[in-house]
């Protein structure tokens, strides 16, 4: 197969987009709901209260039993347990917290049953502070500097550097569609390729973010981002001996 194929793949078989990107869903999350105030909410609202309007639940020892919400089942495999504040079903693996259970059992996003909860028990909704602004302005620009070097990738696997790629995928019966749904792209085997392409404004040209650098527009190309960005954003990496940064993804997909 082509080398270095195997690490971009996701557990489902397919090339991941990119493990840990930051999340601009994720850092809006951080700045709305700091994790103290979530800590106040699991603390405040009995789980087995939440969970009972969906499931009846039944007393076993320390904990609460009931027929899953989330799968059919005839034998009772939903576990609710007050004190360590999660519910647990044997039977179709699904576990989490209150706020959990009112996304899945409702339809909520996160911040609609946090929002939820917290009236429950009576809590206002934080302010962000300034630190959290921060942090998810600066998630928010390294959003957009993966989103240019995915952008890159494609670009890569469908242009002359990418032949054998096509091929192996081909080979692998993965089908124009699959591409171009999964955002698969492909990393030359160079060690600078990327980083002088984003450097250079070689990015998407239809997005922009505020960043503590801030990505910068020259010549109304794609955004130019600075050495700092890139690794931070995990693409190049730093050698810890010194010397010339280097693309981390090369001569794979």
């Amino acid at each position: 197969g082509l080398p270095g194929s195997a690490q971009g793949c996701n557990q489902g078989g397919w090339p991941a987009r990119w493990a840990g990107t930051p999340s601009r869903r994720a850092s809006e999350v951080a700045m709305r709901f700091p994790p103290d105030f979530l800590d106040d909410i699991r603390g405040r609202v009995r789980l087995a209260d939440v969970v009972g309007r969906k499931v009846q639940l039944k007393k076993r020892g320390r904990e609460y039993l009931g027929l899953c919400p989330f799968h059919r089942e005839k034998t009772p495999s939903f576990t609710v347990n007050e004190e360590k504040g999660f519910f647990h079903c044997f039977g179709c693996g699904a576990h989490g917290d209150a706020i959990e259970f009112a996304m899945r059992a409702q339809g909520l996003s996160f911040p609609e049953a946090v929002e939820r909860l917290a009236a429950e028990a009576g809590l206002h909704l934080p302010a962000p502070s300034p630190e959290a602004q921060a942090q998810a302005r600066r998630q928010q620009s390294l959003q957009v500097v993966v989103e240019a070097a995915c952008v890159w990738f494609q670009r890569q696997l469908s242009g002359p550097a990418g032949r054998h790629a096509r091929d192996y995928l081909k080979g692998r019966a993965v089908d124009p569609e699959t591409v171009a749904h999964f955002r698969i792209g492909y990393a030359p085997d160079s060690r600078s390729a990327l980083r002088a392409a984003l450097l250079a404004g070689g990015g998407s040209p239809s997005r922009e973010a505020p960043s503590r650098d801030g990505p910068s527009r020259e010549g109304g190309g794609g955004a130019r981002f600075s050495e700092e960005d890139l690794i931070a954003a995990g693409l190049l990496i730093m050698p810890e001996g010194g010397g010339a940064t280097y693309d981390r993804f090369r001569g794979r997909i």
